[in-house]
């Protein structure tokens, strides 16, 4: 099914990227298209639902952009409601929209890899205030009683 995938996606960059351009609104959803490609391309055969939804359904808005007739408008419309699916293809469930659309799930405010990020700056400042409490606290605390602040801070300040 993923190499399934990569080759759909494939598909439809062929498609939008080959196809004649009838109307300005076709033009713009192509170079939306290419930006999303370019942000989304991979070299490996994987792509997830939510990739290859989205990618469905800038096909489907370029085809009914690139439509100029309100009959060839119905057309594309028709094709998206009324055509076989690749999942039911497969006898599964068709998830397209009465409109010919897939439901593409809002991306999350903060991504995994942010959320990985945040807990690792998290973990390092925790360690960090270990270490200067566990090691380097009980270091200078008899360095600053036998110097005094002033000149431990100004030894300091030369090293560090």
């Amino acid at each position: 099914m993923k190499a399934l995938l990569a080759q759909d996606m494939e598909a439809i960059n062929t498609y939008i990227m080959t196809s004649k351009i009838n109307s300005k609104a076709a033009d713009a959803v192509k170079n939306k298209w290419i930006t999303w490609w370019e942000d989304n391309k991979r070299d490996w055969t994987w792509y997830d639902t939510e990739e290859f939804d989205t990618a469905r359904n800038f096909r489907h808005d370029f085809d009914v952009a690139n439509a100029i007739t309100s009959a060839q408008k119905q057309a594309v419309t028709n094709k998206y409601t009324s055509g076989v699916t690749s999942e039911e293809a497969r006898g599964e469930t068709k998830r397209a929209t009465s409109e010919g659309v897939y439901i593409v799930p809002e991306p999350p405010l903060i991504s995994d890899g942010t959320k990985v990020g945040i807990v690792a700056v998290l973990i390092l400042g925790a360690l960090g205030w270990v270490a200067k409490v566990a090691y380097i606290d009980p270091i200078l605390t008899p360095v600053t009683m036998a110097l005094g602040k002033a000149k431990t801070k100004k030894i300091l300040s030369k090293h560090f």
